[in-house]
Formats: C-alpha cells, structure tokens, sequence
C-alpha cells in the first residue's frame, strides 16, 4: 500500500474485520499438506477493495504570459509602428499558447517605435477612428497627409523623437502631442499592461470591454 497510497491518505483508510472469505477451499493439514498443491492454489488469494469520497482541487485558472498588444512596423520609415491590439480578447491553447481569434488585431495607436518589439518607453499617439477600416488604412491617414497630429511636418519629428534629432524644434509638438504608452509596462508579462480606453473611439472601445469583460476595464 505503500506504492500506491500517500501516508496522509492511508490513514484515513478502513479496513473491514470480515475474515469470512478466508476459510474456503478443502482441508489443509500442515503436517500433511503443501501449500503448492494444485487443489489449493485458487484459494491463496488477498483482495483489497477501497473506496474513497472527498473534495478534489481542480485547477480552474492558469496563469499565461500573454501581452494583447503588438507592434507592426509601417514600411521603411524609421522608428514607426502600428501598435496592435487583441479587440477580440484571446483563448489559451492546451500547450498553453495563446491565440487572437477572429481576427482580432486592430491597430488603434502610432508608435514611434519602429521594430516588431513593444516597449512601453516610446510615445503611442491614437490613430483616430476616421483612419481605420479593419484595422488600418495608411493611404490618406493623417500620419501620411501631414494632418491632425502630424500636421506641419509633425511626422518627422515623431519619428526622430526617441533619438533626440531636431529636439529643439520638436518640443511644441512634444507637449503638446499624447502619449498612452503606459498602457502597456515593459519588461513584465502576465496584466502588466492595461486596456485601450476611449482614446481609441467610443465604438472600438464598447467593443474592447464587451470583449474582455468588467475584470479588466479601466479603472
């Protein structure tokens, strides 16, 4: 029993007194008789029987290194990114790696942040909703045509901003300009990160939260 059964569970084991099964088969005489003889054999038996009721513990959440958030670089141009998010909210496989269904990347901030790495260290701006059509359209953005935020040769300036190039005559755009960024908090995983807020329109936004429930809306 020792093989099968933890020290904790055996001591909750009881075992029944009832001997009855034990005189059966023919007349044995030690003196006369040996164990090994065929008449005996199917009487040299022992059966165990257990049964057991309790609370079992099943694991109902598992903890998944998982950022909803990606960046896709825009092209040749230097430092600029699209940053993604899950919209449709994500499903863990049984290996344990996750999957955006449907889909469900959209593309709801600039970043000036050019490689496919996320960091929450460079500046998001929010694409605004007329720029989006599942997911992005560049051709006429304000990024491209030099309107909105990147009117006045903003663009430039926000892809140099990291580097520090032309700083001096950045910093109005710099103060100017929002940054949610902190959306996302580098170097963790797991819900270091936080959900899109209305920055990103009302419709995409009531979508966000429908999709990923009350458990992570913004505080």
């Amino acid at each position: 029993m020792d093989t099968i059964l933890d020290p904790e569970l055996q001591s909750q084991v009881k075992y029944s007194e009832d001997i009855t099964g034990a005189h059966q088969g023919p007349e044995f005489d030690p003196d006369v008789n040996n164990s090994k003889e065929p008449q005996y054999q199917p009487y040299q038996f022992v059966k165990i029987r257990i049964s057991a009721k309790g609370d079992v513990n099943i694991e109902t959440k598992k903890t998944v290194a998982f950022q909803p958030y990606r960046v896709l670089p825009i092209g040749n141009l230097p430092n600029i990114g699209f940053v993604e998010f899950c919209v449709s909210g994500f499903y863990t496989q049984t290996n344990g790696v996750y999957m955006c269904p449907n889909n469900g990347w959209k593309a709801l901030y600039y970043s000036n942040n050019g490689d496919n790495v996320v960091k929450g260290t460079t500046r998001w701006i929010p694409i605004p909703p007329s720029d989006t059509k599942r997911g992005i359209v560049w051709n006429g953005s304000q990024a491209e045509s030099g309107t909105g935020d990147f009117a006045g040769g903003a663009m430039k300036c926000f892809q140099y901003e990291t580097s520090g190039k032309d700083k001096e005559n950045c910093q109005a755009f710099y103060d100017k300009w929002p940054n949610y960024s902190y959306r996302y908090r580098e170097g963790k995983e797991g819900i270091d990160w936080s959900l899109p807020g209305k920055e990103v329109g009302e419709d995409m936004y009531q979508q966000i939260i429908t999709n990923w429930g009350t458990t992570y809306a913004q505080q």
